[in-house]
């Protein structure tokens, strides 16, 4: 009755919570939604007896204005990770392969096996970033969608826009390449990669961003994806009817008329990073205790660091929650910290100094 392969399906773990811990492990802003989202949200409860916006709606509009586009190259579902789902079933039949660095986003692998897609993994380079070159090497016949997830989740490096147009001119044009930029909201401006400009050169690619990081709507589930129209009909006709609640559609409109609120939140987010960092590689690398090199804290470009502690990672991670701090444990590889705000990185850096 059920799909057999399903019991060799791995089920996506998200990070621990607990009410009396600091959480450092999904990447979440520790502050609320924007204000404006937090009113709109408000406001839309009065109307949840009828069903949302399906279609064209106040947001593709709205994200269209953003970037530029028209509505056509808008697509909207239930969070970045719904959109990718759709993206696989869209572009994949059975047996077809996606491909993507790893270590990288954990959903990729499952979501192509839910698809009934197979997932091909090429491992990082010695920087802990997307070995290009060797992606490109391992396309196939059978390939029909890559994802690059720029910044990669979870060690935080950047493949620059010369890196991609590289890339891409491997890359035949059957295939459907999608920049999964759910951090790129906290990357340095001056190495942020031109996406929209990726987008017009290269038909067959789109990237996805997500409402759930900076903007504080993770709770409600909403993000979007850029491309040629070929695609966004695409995604469109392998959604879920509404699944786009209208509370995650009136916020998402509300952070986009805030781009101040945004970008105050995300310029109090970046220098916790780069000073938990410093702290890494300056002290906490030299600890007796954990074996760890500067090469092995790289620079991140999202907002969290990756510490490749390998088989350590579960002791890491077990000795913070001993001091109430929750870190996301991918055990044998490394240890993924959220960066919040300046209070809870004094926390986490105290912490840290007191298991060296």
């Amino acid at each position: 009755m059920i799909r057999p392969d399903l019991d060799q399906l791995p089920t996506y773990t998200p990070g621990k919570k607990a009410d009396d811990a600091l959480v450092l492990a999904s990447n979440e802003t520790s502050e609320p939604p924007l204000p404006a989202a937090i009113e709109a949200i408000t406001s839309a409860a009065h109307t949840l007896n009828r069903y949302p916006h399906m279609a064209t709606s106040p947001l593709h509009h709205a994200i269209a204005d953003l970037h530029g586009v028209t509505i056509n190259e808008v697509a909207i579902g239930c969070g970045s990770s719904s959109l990718l789902q759709q993206l696989i079933l869209a572009t994949c039949k059975d047996g077809d392969e996606t491909l993507f660095a790893w270590r990288s986003f954990e959903a990729y692998p499952i979501l192509s096996r839910i698809a009934g897609a197979t997932p091909v993994a090429v491992p990082l380079d010695g920087h802990h970033r997307h070995d290009l070159d060797a992606m490109a090497d391992a396309i196939t016949d059978k390939t029909s969608l890559i994802i690059l997830c720029n910044p990669n989740n979870p060690t935080g490096t950047l493949v620059t826009e010369d890196e991609l147009e590289a890339f891409f001119a491997r890359v035949p044009d059957r295939i459907t390449v999608c920049i999964d930029e759910a951090y790129l909201d906290y990357t340095d401006d001056d190495l942020t990669p031109d996406s929209l400009g990726l987008v017009r050169r290269h038909p067959n690619v789109c990237f996805a961003r997500t409402f759930s990081k900076c903007y504080g709507l993770a709770g409600v589930r909403v993000g979007y994806m850029i491309g040629s129209p070929e695609i966004t009909s695409a995604l469109n006709r392998t959604q879920v009817p509404f699944s786009v609640s209208t509370l995650a559609h009136d916020a998402a409109i509300a952070c986009l008329n805030s781009p101040e609120s945004k970008a105050e939140r995300v310029s109090r987010t970046i220098p916790q990073r780069h000073r938990l960092r410093d702290f890494l590689i300056k002290e906490f690398v030299h600890s007796s205790r954990w074996n760890l090199t500067e090469a092995d804290v790289p620079e991140s470009q999202a907002n969290f660091v990756w510490l490749t502690l390998g088989d350590q990672s579960d002791e890491f991670t077990e000795a913070l929650a001993k001091e109430h701090i929750l870190v996301r444990c991918f055990s044998g590889d490394g240890v993924r910290i959220t960066v919040t705000n300046a209070e809870e990185t004094d926390q986490l850096i105290n912490t840290l100094r007191s298991i060296a």
